[in-house]
């Protein structure tokens, strides 16, 4: 399931800042629900805070930008846990 999320999270993202740019917030919200809802699954609270947040309909580019960054940082701590596993 880890690696799901570690592919998957960062096409969500994507999806996020494309539909965000194209004003498209029924496809926003979507993504941002669904990325919201996995971070959570892994206990990535601050991930899905923001994700909620977007999903909510604040998708300026600085929250998207915060996706990305609380998105890599996740990523990261999962692969390094799942690593000392």
């Amino acid at each position: 399931l880890i690696a799901i999320f570690c592919r998957e999270a960062p096409e969500r993202l994507e999806r996020v800042r494309v539909a965000a740019d194209q004003n498209a917030f029924d496809r926003v919200r979507a993504e941002a629900h669904a990325l919201k809802s996995s971070a959570a699954t892994f206990g990535a609270k601050h991930l899905s805070r923001l994700a909620q947040s977007i999903e909510q309909g604040n998708a300026d580019s600085t929250m998207v930008t915060k996706l990305a960054q609380a998105t890599d940082r996740a990523i990261a701590h999962l692969k390094h846990a799942y690593a000392q596993s």
